[in-house]
């Protein structure tokens, strides 16, 4: 797949050609993996990369993807019994109890 995300502004300009994005590399318990190549001019990789992950992760945001994160239950032997704890929204207040 070729596309150019950034052609209307700065990093458009450090970009040397098309961005390539064959696909799906891996899957992991958490994870897709998706390797992509963007060819920028000398020692601007970092900052056109910068750019281009900014984007994507507003692009998720503004489409409801979210990016998972493992999760490990704690287990300390008979002492700490496992238990489940709810999850909040931002701002919310955990009722007592």
């Amino acid at each position: 797949m070729l596309c150019n995300p950034c052609a209307h502004n700065r990093p458009a300009r450090l970009i040397v050609d098309n961005v390539e994005i064959p696909g799906a590399d891996a899957f992991a318990d958490s994870a897709v993996m998706i390797k992509g190549r963007i060819k920028t001019r000398p020692i601007k990789q970092r900052e056109v990369g910068r750019q281009y992950r900014r984007r994507l992760k507003k692009a998720f945001d503004r489409a409801g993807v979210e990016i998972p994160f493992p999760h490990r239950p704690l287990y300390c032997g008979d002492a700490s019994r496992p238990f489940m704890t709810p999850l909040m929204k931002t701002g919310e207040t955990p009722e007592p109890g």
